[in-house]
């Protein structure tokens, strides 16, 4: 069962493609084809797990599910560097 159903507030909001209709998606110029959504959608995915973890890779690369050389592709491909999510002091 989706969490989604059992919650008080919405999951969508108006703005979101999902909720449109078919109709009102086709028409929309600022829809991008699936594998660019898909890459746009990873690199900021990534980005959010590298902030978390304070771009430690093997931490954020349990939390995804992958290898950790995977995880190091995934960032090459995306030219994100963990170094650059590393907290100073």
């Amino acid at each position: 069962m989706d969490g989604c159903a059992m919650t008080e507030k919405p999951c969508f909001s108006e703005e979101d493609p999902v909720v449109l209709g078919a109709e009102e998606v086709a028409s929309q110029e600022s829809v991008k084809p699936l594998k660019e959504a898909r890459d746009a959608f990873e690199k900021i995915y990534l980005t959010n797990l590298l902030e978390l973890c304070g771009g430690r890779v093997s931490e954020a690369a349990k939390i995804a599910g992958k290898f950790r050389a995977d995880f190091y592709d995934l960032l090459r491909k995306h030219n994100l560097s963990p170094d650059d999510f590393r907290k100073t002091k």
